[in-house]
C-alpha cells in the first residue's frame, strides 16, 4: 500500500504541480489569448474523464493483474479486459487527459498542452530505458523458470523411454507438476 499511496502523491500532486508551474512559464512566453469558454469545457471534460480511465485502469490492475502500476508490486500476469481492451495503456491515456485538463483548466490551454507534452516525453523515455527493460528481465526470468520444467521434462521423458515400464508414473507426475 506504501508505493501505491507514494506513486499517487507524486503523479496526482507533484508531478501535475511541477508540469503545472511549466506551463505558466512557457505561456508567459508566448501569451495566446484561447477562448475562455473553451479552456473551461476541456478542462471540465478532461479531467474526469482522464481520472477514470486512471482509476478504472488501477483497479483492473489490482483485480485481475494481481499487482499495482508501480514496479515495486508489479501485475503477476498479463491483463487484457476492462481498459486494456480498449487501449495499449490506459494509465498513460488517463495521466495525459488528467494533466492536460488541469493545465487548461486551471491555466491556460498552452498550459494544458506544455502539460501534455512534457508528461508524454517523460513517459516516453522512462517506459523505454526503465520499464521495457524490467519487463524483458521479468519475461526472462519466467522463461528460465519454463525452460527449465521443459528440459527436466524431456530428461525425465527420454528415461521413461529407456526403463519403460519403471519410470512412466514419474513422467506425467513431473508433466502435470509443469502444468
Amino acid at each position: 500500500y506504501l508505493s501505491l499511496i507514494l506513486g499517487s502523491l507524486v503523479f496526482f500532486i507533484l508531478l501535475p504541480g511541477s508540469l503545472f508551474l511549466l506551463g505558466q512559464y512557457v505561456d508567459k512566453l508566448m501569451p495566446i489569448n484561447w477562448p475562455s469558454k473553451l479552456e473551461f469545457v476541456l478542462g471540465i471534460i478532461c479531467i474526469p474523464s482522464g481520472l477514470f480511465f486512471l482509476i478504472w485502469a488501477m483497479v483492473t490492475q489490482w483485480r485481475i493483474g494481481k499487482g499495482t502500476p508501480t514496479p515495486t508490486a508489479p501485475t503477476q500476469q498479463l491483463i487484457i479486459e476492462g481498459p486494456y481492451k480498449l487501449c495499449r495503456n490506459p494509465i498513460v491515456f488517463g495521466e495525459l487527459q488528467y494533466y492536460f485538463g488541469l493545465g487548461t483548466l486551471f491555466g491556460s490551454l498552452t498550459n494544458g498542452i506544455v502539460c501534455c507534452l512534457v508528461s508524454l516525453i517523460g513517459m516516453s523515455i522512462y517506459y523505454k530505458f526503465v520499464e521495457e527493460k524490467e519487463l524483458l528481465e521479468r519475461i526472462e526470468k519466467g522463461m528460465g523458470k519454463a525452460i527449465q520444467r521443459i528440459d527436466i521434462a524431456k530428461y525425465d521423458y527420454q528415461d521413461t523411454i529407456d526403463n519403460s515400464d519403471e519410470k512412466s508414473n514419474d513422467w506425467q507426475s513431473l508433466i502435470d507438476e509443469a502444468e
